[in-house]
């Protein structure tokens, strides 16, 4: 029995055959890769945006 979220994903991988362990194993390495390359881009437009905003208009004054 599932009793922690963290041990949902290796229980479910030990059903599969040894060829797709290793292609959701990818998947899954490369769906967090997406979604952090997604979330820094999302970081520097805040940031950048702030930036122009608040520093580079006192500088320009």
């Amino acid at each position: 029995m599932i009793f922690a979220a963290d041990k949902a994903y290796p229980w479910l991988i030990q059903f599969l055959p040894t060829g797709l362990k290793g292609l959701a194993f990818v998947a899954l390495t490369a769906k967090n890769c997406i979604v952090f390359g997604f979330h820094a881009e999302l970081n520097f437009y805040y940031f950048y945006d702030g930036y122009l905003q608040t520093i580079h208009q006192q500088k320009i004054r």
